[in-house]
């Protein structure tokens, strides 16, 4: 494992590889799926600390500023492999989705991302670069999406009254508003809990699909 710095890890197989994973952290800005990804030791892997809790419109820590100087440094990193694949949870899905989006990687794998942060506060706001704040606009026809959204069983016109267990960030509004794209692939779980799918075996089952034998969908 090579650390470039305290936000980005970067890990390359001795042999050289063809296919790169790209993690991107959550809120908790800790390096998300590190020992999740241990077992696939053949593949490339980055792991990104984003260091501002700004859903990734403030940079990278002090390595960029900004959405578009992130996609300049990203690609520096991506360009020479013939598979990319990124991946996160929660804000980390939201930054899989948009870097993915922008730099056109093969594949995104996204758990209880958000698309849609109009319901962050005016003063929050104030700090997102607007032409991002809702992600449906940005879907490209080229990579490959999955998501995995939580069951919607309220959505955002069935009440003007918000259940008790409403959740805006991890809300199934998030999937529902980019999966008409016919190459985005929503998979709707009425519970998602990292830790028991790891456990139980259900992570890896994902992975082996999605990264290994790298089905289409």
């Amino acid at each position: 494992m090579e650390e470039i710095n305290k936000y980005i890890k970067v890990y390359k197989n001795k042999v050289k590889n063809r296919t790169l994973i790209v993690s991107f952290c959550g809120t908790d800005q800790s390096y998300t799926f590190v020992n999740y990804l241990k077992p696939y030791d053949n593949l490339d892997k980055i792991f990104i600390i984003e260091g501002h809790g700004n859903w990734y419109h403030s940079g990278i820590g002090t390595i960029t500023t900004d959405i578009e100087s992130t996609c300049s440094y990203l690609n520096k990193y991506i360009e020479n492999y013939d598979k990319v694949i990124f991946i996160g949870i929660s804000m980390g899905g939201y930054g899989a989705i948009l870097f993915g989006s922008m730099l056109k990687v093969t594949k995104v794998i996204s758990f209880i991302p958000q698309t849609d942060l109009t319901f962050f506060s005016d003063s929050r706001k104030k700090n997102l670069d607007s032409r991002f704040i809702m992600l449906d606009t940005i879907i490209n026809d080229f990579t490959i999406y999955n998501l995995f959204c939580l069951e919607i069983t309220n959505s955002f016109t069935e009440t003007k009254d918000r259940p008790k267990n409403f959740d805006p960030y991890h809300h199934g509004h998030h999937g529902q508003l980019i999966e008409l794209n016919s190459n985005v692939h929503v998979h709707y779980k009425y519970r998602i809990d990292m830790k028991a799918w790891r456990d139980n075996g259900t992570l890896n089952k994902i992975f082996n699909e999605l990264i290994i034998d790298f089905k289409s969908k």
